[in-house]
């Protein structure tokens, strides 16, 4: 995070206090429950921070809690249209039994008149939905996937019929517009225009940038990402304050880098303007700058969806890994991975060929939290720490033979010694002057460069050795402990 965005961060979140919600943000929506709806039994979803992030595994439910988010309330920009359930969620011949016949979503708001919340709930009777004339007004923009086509893709009038139409009025879009867009994309436009295009009886408008000079073009030479975020962040100054605006994968096109800052233009945006973000997204880059309390994570858990609210970045991407395999290890770093996987092909070579190791950004306590969280969510997975950590037999957790860090019980093998002295000529003295380096982490560099030799090799081959020289009672002791976890997630 910049400076700046994290200002940004620390105002948004004094602006958010319950005492000054109303003021700041309006009719805020504070929560959301969703029942009998494409299998989503009682998911209740807090909104904590003013840009609310929903994650998780495809087919999870984000775009439903989302879409559920933009019906509770009532359009009041003119022009735009109200959204209805029956918009989202949709019942046919081949799509039947998603909505129950008591589905409902009641919903939470910030409130002016009263010292507590206020309730609303939409409800199905019979064929229809019922509770629509109590919502409350509010300024809604929805940006969804098909919010920006490419013109070569889209072949509207302004491709098909492009010899033909005749410019017509030019408008600029505000010098703060283009300033976001700019920062957002790397651009550097001096101006970005939206231009009227007209024959006889049609017309249609598109963007046009110029970047100085004779660089000028439209939407027909415009690709996915830029025209995106030029139409997002548009809609989004044009709103009016204290809007809801509901954004699908915002980071769709675009680099990690204008992804992060996509993050920090709608941090800005609730702060200016007041308004409340609802994003669904998988992005790490993104979610990444934003605080804890921004981040929903739900997932499918056979016949419901559960959710996890105020994971950390670090939680969130290890938690997002977790639903890609069931026989999946987390370990605290590439050297826990080595070991581990030597481990595992010493005690059983089937068991390297049917588990995932994966290393968690973060370390133990990044792993710890994820685990707590899984826990929550019904999910039971397996985590090795270091020998230096405490393990938890509720949270799934055990540790690597020893009692050290794996570089001090790596470089304390009398097999691991022997090893560089006869193929390095490296003495148990000189290892000693190196291992005075509080860092143990830099040993593995140190030891090579006084060898000579690449660093990946080194790492191997002292490994390897470790590995190998471990006590078979040792050995037994961590296997025993390794398959009564891996037989929990099995269960």
């Amino acid at each position: 995070m910049t400076i700046a965005h994290e200002r940004t961060i620390k105002r948004l979140a004094a602006k958010f206090a319950p005492s000054d919600r109303y003021a700041n943000f309006g009719h805020f929506l504070e929560s959301i429950t969703v029942h009998g709806i494409r299998g989503i039994v009682g998911l209740a979803v807090e909104f904590k921070f003013p840009v609310s992030v929903i994650s998780g595994p495809n087919g999870s439910g984000k775009s439903t809690i989302a879409h559920a988010a933009l019906c509770v309330q009532k359009q009041e920009i003119e022009g735009r249209k109200t959204f209805n359930l029956n918009h989202f969620f949709l019942q046919s011949n081949i799509d039947q039994n998603l909505i129950e016949l008591n589905a409902s979503i009641y919903s939470l708001f910030t409130w002016d008149e009263e010292p507590s919340p206020r309730y609303s709930r939409l409800y199905r009777n019979i064929d229809r939905w019922r509770g629509y004339e109590k919502r409350i007004d509010k300024g809604i923009v929805y940006i969804g996937l098909l919010v920006y086509l490419p013109k070569v893709e889209r072949r509207d009038l302004s491709v098909n019929a492009r010899t033909r139409l005749r410019p017509g009025t030019r408008t600029p879009i505000e010098d703060g517009a283009r300033l976001h867009i700019n920062r957002i994309l790397g651009l550097n436009a001096t101006a970005i225009d939206i231009q009227n295009l007209r024959d006889s009886s049609r017309q249609i408008d598109v963007f046009c940038v110029s970047r100085g000079g004779s660089t000028a073009y439209s939407e027909s030479n415009m690709g996915l990402g830029e025209g995106r975020v030029i139409k997002m962040v548009t809609e989004i100054e044009a709103a009016p304050p204290k809007s809801m605006i509901v954004i699908d994968e915002p980071e769709i096109a675009l680099h990690e880098g204008a992804q992060a800052k996509l993050a920090h233009y709608l941090a800005d945006a609730a702060d200016r303007l007041g308004h409340q973000f609802i994003l669904t997204s998988h992005s790490h880059a993104l979610i990444g700058e934003l605080p804890s309390e921004a981040l929903i994570y739900i997932e499918r858990r056979g016949n419901r969806v559960v959710s996890v609210e105020g994971a950390t970045y670090r939680e969130a991407k290890a938690l997002l890994s977790s639903s890609n395999t069931e026989n999946m290890i987390w370990v605290e770093d590439p050297v826990s991975k080595a070991i581990l996987e030597n481990l595992l092909r010493r005690i059983d070579p089937s068991l390297l060929k049917s588990t995932k190791v994966c290393v968690v950004e973060g370390g133990a306590s990044a792993i710890r939290a994820a685990m707590k969280s899984l826990q929550k969510l019904g999910i039971v997975r397996t985590a090795v720490l270091d020998a230096d950590q405490k393990e938890s037999d509720e949270l799934g957790i055990i540790c690597l033979p020893g009692s050290h860090s794996p570089e001090e019980e790596i470089f304390a093998s009398a097999a691991v010694i022997q090893l560089l002295q006869d193929e390095y000529a490296l003495s148990e003295e000189s290892l000693d002057v190196i291992k005075l380096s509080k860092n143990s982490h830099s040993w593995f560099y140190d030891i090579a460069e006084e060898c000579a030799e690449l660093i990946d090799n080194i790492t191997h081959k002292s490994i390897t050795t470790y590995v190998k020289a471990i006590p078979d009672g040792a050995l037994a002791e961590f296997a025993q402990k390794l398959r009564v976890q891996l037989s929990k997630t099995e269960n």
